[in-house]
């Protein structure tokens, strides 16, 4: 029984194996390929580790709680006595932190501790302090924003490296539909060749056409037979490059199944479009938040060299309780208000030199800012004419490749019954030919253009 099992699944393995190369892939099987690869695996996972990171402004504001907890030894010392003792003891305490607009911060700490020698006594404390600076151009949450902004830098890179993956994809496949044309066309050329290079000959014989004819279709058949050639070497470095991409196993002969449906016309909404490219460049992204990170480095010169103000407030509550007294409670408390004003008298014009250089710095990033722009919109009104220039083209080559197959067609028939000769026929031949391949290229071209523009504009491709 387990030899025929195992019989039965060496069987479907090789009959497994037999059918993948009868399967020619399509755009969808690439594309399905594509996504489960390790590559691809890997970019998902870091955009689901960025997606993750979006909370960066809940942890940034969630409350930060620690504990401590100690086993010191406590130095006595009394002064009128000029003497001193240790005692052992055990601390232990919570500390809240909580981050606030403005930069400014809370924090709450809540301690006790044991003396463990007699006499034991204990004591607790509780304190609670807000603190913030005043100064021009403070900012509402200005450390928050800035690991958003790298966070948004981070993100867009990402985004932008998983789209040229799938331009990748699309691009390969293409390219390798292309060669595989060119090479079918190639093909059937050189076969065509060698029918006419035949019945030439038997013409020849037969003393309808002179042997100069003759020579002329042995001639063209070697240039179709070294162009076929040359075809065949070039489809297998692309066939090999393919399955090297996608991991398709070498040793299978890969085929590409084209989908002959019409091509359509891509609509542009330009508004929108350019909206979104600048939204989702990297660059651009770049360049803007050099400008607020140079805006908070100039409000950080006035913090740190000019007027500021400090307000703070805290409570503060201690007791102390002796084990051997139990009604000795002593317990105080307290509230801290403060205002405080620091003024620069003089700094030797250290507070004026640094503005100067942090306007410069500010200016010039906004200058940079305004290059890119319109760096990119020169770039994306190229695009949209590059599409526009494409679909006309295919436009002009379908018409073109109807007008030589008509023509093709014709000649054909004129050159059986003996009214055109082989060298006008085979110019149409190759006229047709090269009509069609025409066509081919320049339907890959507009659809590769179409896929680029999305690339551009930095929508994904599937």
């Amino acid at each position: 029984m387990k030899i025929s099992i195992s019989i039965i699944l060496v069987l479907m393995m090789f009959l497994c194996k037999a059918e993948i190369p009868e399967k020619a892939l399509s755009l969808e099987d690439v594309i399905f390929l594509a996504n489960n690869s390790i590559n691809y695996q890997i970019l998902q996972q870091k955009k689901l580790y960025l997606e993750k990171s979006k909370d960066e402004k809940f942890y940034y504001y969630f409350p930060k709680l620690m504990m401590t907890s100690t086993l010191p030894e406590i130095i006595n010392y009394h002064v009128l006595t000029d003497s001193s003792y240790i005692t052992k003891g055990i601390t232990a305490g919570v500390n809240i932190t909580q981050n606030l607009f403005y930069n400014s911060v809370l924090t709450a700490g809540l301690y006790g501790s044991e003396v463990l020698e007699e006499p034991e006594t204990s004591y607790k404390y509780l304190s609670l302090a807000l603190s913030t600076e005043i100064h021009y151009k403070m900012k509402f949450n200005k450390e928050y924003s800035s690991i958003k902004r790298s966070l948004e830098i981070e993100q867009l890179e990402l985004e932008s490296a998983i789209i040229d993956y799938q331009y990748m994809v699309v691009q390969k496949y293409y390219d390798l539909y292309r060669v595989i044309s060119e090479h079918e066309i190639e093909s059937r050329g050189y076969n065509l060749s060698l029918k006419h290079y035949n019945e030439g000959v038997s013409k020849y014989k037969a003393g309808i056409i002179p042997e100069v004819e003759m020579l002329d279709l042995e001639l063209y058949l070697q240039k179709k037979e070294l162009s076929l050639n040359r075809s065949k070497n070039t489809l297998s470095y692309f066939k090999e490059e393919f399955t090297r991409f996608i991991k398709y196993p070498n040793d299978y002969d890969i085929r590409l199944k084209y989908d002959n449906k019409e091509v359509l016309k891509h609509n542009v909404d330009l508004l929108k479009d350019l909206d979104g490219m600048f939204r989702s460049n990297p660059e651009f992204l770049r360049y803007r938040n050099e400008i607020l990170n140079n805006e908070d480095a100039l409000g950080e010169v006035y913090r740190t060299k000019s007027i500021k103000g400090q307000l703070s407030m805290s409570y503060f509550m201690d007791g102390s309780n002796n084990a051997y007294d139990l009604n000795y409670d002593n317990d105080n408390s307290k509230t801290v208000f403060s205002l405080g004003l620091s003024i620069p008298l003089f700094d030797g014009g250290d507070l004026g030199n640094s503005i100067d250089i942090a306007k410069l710095n500010l200016k010039i990033s906004k200058e940079k800012l305004k290059d890119v722009q319109i760096e990119l919109e020169n770039l994306f009104r190229s695009k949209v004419r590059n599409l526009e220039l494409n679909y006309e083209n295919l436009e002009i080559t379908k018409k073109g490749f109807n007008l030589s197959e008509k023509i093709y067609n014709i000649s054909q028939n004129r050159f059986e019954n003996g009214l055109i000769t082989s060298k006008d026929f085979i110019q149409n031949q190759i006229d047709y030919i090269s009509n069609k391949q025409d066509m081919i290229n320049s339907e890959i071209d507009y659809i590769l253009s179409v896929y680029e523009y999305k690339k551009f504009i930095g929508i994904r491709l599937f």
